[in-house]
């Protein structure tokens, strides 16, 4: 974890230095999340919402700096006999990333996400605890690829595995994981 966000913090100073050619974009995206948690038996994934603002530093024509803010719906569904238990998490995202170009507007993408809980949910009975015993903070590592078209559009899968537990009872470990399909406008 503390790599991670060495390297992130890194390539954010080498992003500000002014040694390259830098052009600046920014833009809106939207999409949907796929999203679940590590840790725990019979989970199914919980669809929501994501959208967002996004700003983008070209340092030069393979390799680009994101930062963006975003509004995330997460959660999970567990399935335990004839009962179903859900979790609803709205989260506030800040994803930061390395955007490595490859043919064209093709384009890997790695970085760390920190987020925070403005809302959770429970519906079913109450395993784990109740809500109030779930962390705030968030932190996930994030891998994606993407295409940039030359018009502004941009189509982008991107993967957030969860670096720290988010429930503070005494349960099993639990981290998100989700999974984010975006559509997106450059300016």
């Amino acid at each position: 974890m503390k790599k991670l966000l060495l390297s992130s913090v890194v390539v954010v100073l080498l992003s500000t230095t002014g040694a390259f050619a830098q052009v600046w974009g920014g833009g809106v995206k939207v999409g949907s999340n796929f999203s679940s948690v590590s840790g725990l038996p019979a989970i199914k994934q919980e669809m929501g919402v994501t959208a967002g603002v996004f700003a983008v530093r070209d340092i030069n024509c393979w390799f680009s700096v994101q930062q963006e803010l975003m509004y995330s719906q997460q959660g999970f569904r567990q399935h335990i006999g004839n009962s179903v238990y859900r979790v609803e998490m709205d989260y506030i995202n800040m994803p930061v990333l390395a955007k490595f170009y490859t043919i064209g507007g093709l384009n890997m993408q790695v970085g760390a996400q920190f987020g925070y809980l403005i809302h959770a949910k429970e519906l079913g009975h109450q395993t784990y605890g109740g809500l109030w015993e779930i962390n705030k903070f968030n932190a996930d590592m994030l891998l994606g690829i993407a295409y940039d078209f030359n018009c502004g559009l941009i189509i982008e899968g991107r993967y957030a595995l969860g670096l720290k537990d988010f429930h503070l009872a005494n349960t099993p470990e639990m981290r998100n994981a989700t999974f984010q399909l975006t559509a997106g406008w450059r300016f």
